[in-house]
């Protein structure tokens, strides 16, 4: 089971969330973009490198949209998670107020896409994040941009505890 957010945020401070070395921690242990805890997440590896988010993504057959093509709501979700962690540039938490999104080639299943996340401009509360994902000849495959929305550590625990 998922630690609450405070645990999770006590736990990451103190260096004891499990990560490939020189990756950034996941936002959460059950994000479906990122999460360890996610049986059927993405399960994305982001970094830092030279101030911007590098991840690399394969699809695989589980993602399925068409035959031999990735969904594209999938696609969606992965550039949703690497521009999340375009967050931890600006040490703020945030969530997703708009993503729009570009499919530039039809994204194939079992081809490996380089993906770069940047913030473009962050005005009080508001971020914007571009994301480019890339084929292994460096051919721009797909894009989004984002907005983003600063807010409290206390938003995640409302909605952690919140019962309809």
């Amino acid at each position: 089971m998922s630690d609450s957010v405070e645990e999770y945020g006590r736990r990451l401070r103190a260096g004891e969330v499990e990560r490939e070395p020189g990756s950034l921690p996941p936002h959460h242990p059950g994000c479906y973009g990122c999460g360890p805890e996610a049986a059927e997440g993405l399960h994305v590896v982001a970094r830092i490198v030279d101030g911007a988010i590098h991840a690399s993504y394969t699809f695989e057959q589980r993602h399925t949209g068409a035959p031999g093509i990735a969904h594209g709501g999938l696609v969606a979700a992965l550039l949703d998670d690497v521009s999340g962690f375009a967050l931890f540039l600006v040490r703020a938490p945030a969530v997703t107020r708009r993503l729009e999104v570009d499919y530039l080639k039809p994204v194939l299943l079992g081809v490996r896409y380089d993906l770069v996340a940047t913030v473009d401009a962050h005005e009080g509360r508001k971020l914007w994040v571009t994301c480019e994902g890339r084929d292994p000849d460096g051919v721009l495959t797909f894009t989004s941009r984002g907005l983003f929305i600063v807010v409290d550590v206390a938003h995640f625990e409302r909605a952690s505890t919140f019962t309809p």
